[in-house]
């Protein structure tokens, strides 16, 4: 998971009061590009996100992932274990008790994509496309985009990806 580095990659949106939701939708056009690279463990991969869509209600992604290994990548469900994993949705920090040391992401997870997201990426494989799903989504925090939990072939473990971009509403 990477959470190392932030870039406020959007500029944040002043709404009538902290908890106000806009009425309209609101588009961010953020255009983040994140890889990740054998170094820090990871397969090679690209995660790419065009813009976020944030109504009062709901939300969508239009993303895409490219598998740049040599390996098949499974997409497979997070496990409800620690470290924290998480799917294709959005996050934030949430409040957490000190001494916080097992504290995941507040979560929206997806509940579509369109196409649907593939079992497996083979090498150079890519799924580009929209996922989205309900809720509102924090104002007045950093909120990054989730993808995961992938697996590759072979391995017992998997990893998943949290953009090291965000965005405030």
């Amino acid at each position: 998971m990477a959470l190392a580095a932030v870039a406020v990659a959007a500029t944040p949106t002043a709404f009538a009061g902290p908890l106000a939701a806009p009425s309209k939708p609101r588009v961010l056009e953020v255009n983040w590009v994140e890889r990740t690279t054998r170094d820090f463990g990871y397969e090679p991969m690209t995660f790419k996100v065009a813009k976020v869509t944030i109504t009062a209600k709901a939300w969508a992604v239009h993303a895409s992932v490219t598998n740049r290994s040599t390996r098949k990548i499974r997409i497979a469900r997070p496990l409800e274990t620690y470290p924290p994993q998480y799917t294709f949705g959005l996050g934030w920090a949430p409040k957490c008790e000190p001494p916080a040391t097992a504290c995941p992401l507040d979560t929206r997870k997806r509940t579509y994509a369109r196409p649907a997201i593939p079992a497996a990426l083979r090498p150079g494989q890519t799924w580009a496309g929209v996922f989205g799903g309900p809720g509102s989504v924090a104002r007045g925090k950093l909120i990054y985009v989730t993808f995961g939990r992938f697996v590759p072939a072979g391995a017992t473990s998997g990893f998943n990806w949290v953009t090291q971009s965000a965005f405030k509403l």
